[in-house]
């Protein structure tokens, strides 16, 4: 019996070692990201997470480091404190698609995600939003007029 349950515990290592074990850190993301002040060389990706720390960009396999800025519940009204990070994309070349990844503390943000630069002349399309607020009695005044 003794040698079943070595073997068992021999397999469970190996099993362990070849998978991984699944990470304990999680990130919660509460604004994708999105693009600013675009130009031919440069852009602004904006996110915004629940957790602190150090914030990257890691864009056409360069690694950008972000600022981070936190906003209280006092601030926003919200039920949580968040921290919108900004990572300033320089060195651009316009009609270059840049793949990006964004990380905090290491933990994957957001992937899979890409852009390209303004051209040096001719038309651009884009789309605006306007952010929609807390529904706090300021932004239903204004909306009332």
């Amino acid at each position: 019996m003794k040698f079943l349950q070595l073997r068992f515990a021999v397999a469970a290592i190996a099993l362990v070692a070849a998978v991984g074990v699944p990470s304990a850190q999680s990130l919660t993301v509460v604004r994708q990201p999105y693009l600013q002040q675009v130009t031919e060389r440069s852009a602004i990706i904006v996110w915004a997470t629940r957790e602190s720390g150090t914030a990257t960009a890691r864009v056409n396999g360069r690694t950008v480091n972000a600022a981070s800025t936190r906003f209280s519940t006092t601030r926003t009204r919200l039920t949580y404190d968040y921290y919108q990070h900004e990572a300033t994309i320089t060195g651009l070349t316009p009609g270059t698609t840049y793949s990006y990844e964004l990380r905090v503390n290491g933990i994957v943000a957001a992937s899979g995600s890409s852009f390209r630069p303004a051209p040096l002349s001719g038309s651009i399309r884009f789309i605006a939003f306007g952010d929609s607020g807390i529904g706090s009695p300021a932004q239903k005044d204004l909306a009332s007029r």
